[in-house]
């Protein structure tokens, strides 16, 4: 049997259970990304529990006859293939095995078997920062209930790895693109606000990818250098930036315990890396300034606004948080 779906143990009772609970997870990152076709997202759900080919593809045949009858189909990787719609963002999330190797196995089988390969892997990168982006982002709503649901099911290591990249070079968009250097501007551009939001949001997930975004940025400007790009100059935007991430480190008791680990590895990567001219002359400016009491009175202005702008949500219960958005059950107890 083919090693990927040699991991489904559909036949044993506990797995199959446990099984059934990872879908009540998973499907919520299906109904996002697949046709909005009953039957369709019905193949797929018998697919995640089952590892059935048979029937589970968009024609609905035997994989036998799919083997016989179709010229691109020659055994039960390319069935699985099929059954998961050609999508390799869902053949990684629905495998039961969740390691690095297996993970490897069906990137390099795909890359051996299919002319199309990179824009494959393209698309699976999108997918999976679209639904990162739904899950971490503003726009997901996210009480203290939801905020303990794991974000793509508990996967976010694994296909931030694959899929995403730990550094700009490991970025498949970023290989793909014409224009290089307009991709990293565009990266490094959205970085301090992509930051801001996740210090000030109310309820992050402890599987917050940004977890994992430092290297990443280390070297988005390692090439700015390399290449000297210039970004926008934002001395507004870059004092915020580092004063919160100040704030959290010197306050852990205020914030839930992702903030913090985030904040920590943050504020090494802002003092130490050199980041290119501007912002460096802007941080550290702004890290002179942050003892300082004018320094504490902006800072706490900043979260006041931010609160103020996220309290307004209707999934969000302000009760739970004080006057600046601090939880007030967020300690590490």
């Amino acid at each position: 049997m083919d090693k990927y779906l040699a991991g489904w143990q559909s036949d044993d009772k506990e797995w199959l259970k446990q099984r059934k609970a990872d879908w009540k997870e998973v499907q919520v990152v299906v109904k996002k990304f697949t046709p909005r076709d009953k039957a369709q997202f019905n193949t797929l759900k018998d697919f995640f529990l089952t590892g059935n080919t048979d029937r589970a593809n968009l024609v609905g045949v035997s994989a036998e006859y799919l083997v016989e009858d179709n010229a691109d189909v020659n055994d039960e990787f390319d069935c699985a293939l099929y059954a998961i719609h050609g999508r390799i963002f869902l053949l990684l999330l629905f495998s039961p095995i969740q390691t690095a190797e297996m993970y490897e196995y069906v990137i390099s089988t795909i890359q051996s078997r299919d002319e199309f390969f990179e824009k494959k892997m393209i698309s699976a990168r999108k997918s999976y920062a679209g639904c990162a982006k739904r899950h971490h982002h503003t726009g997901e709503a996210r009480n203290k209930k939801d905020a303990q649901i794991p974000a793509l099911a508990g996967r976010d290591a694994l296909l931030y790895q694959y899929l995403h990249g730990q550094s700009l070079a490991e970025d498949l968009e970023f290989q793909a693109a014409k224009d290089k250097e307009g991709y990293a501007y565009h990266q490094l551009n959205l970085f301090g606000g992509m930051f801001l939001i996740f210090c000030s949001m109310p309820n992050p997930n402890e599987l917050d990818f940004y977890q994992w975004n430092v290297s990443y940025y280390q070297s988005c400007f390692s090439y700015a250098r390399e290449h000297n790009i210039t970004i926008q100059d934002n001395l507004l935007a870059d004092t915020a930036l580092i004063y919160y991430c100040l704030f959290i480190v010197d306050n852990p008791d205020n914030f839930w315990p992702i903030k913090v680990n985030v904040a920590q590895q943050f504020k090494t990567f802002l003092l130490e890396d050199p980041l290119i001219p501007s912002k460096r002359k802007n941080i550290d400016e702004a890290v002179e300034l942050w003892g300082t009491a004018e320094a504490q009175s902006q800072c706490h202005t900043l979260r006041s606004m931010c609160w103020e702008s996220w309290k307004k949500s209707p999934w969000l219960d302000a009760s739970q948080f004080d006057e600046v958005g601090k939880p007030l059950d967020c300690d590490k107890s």
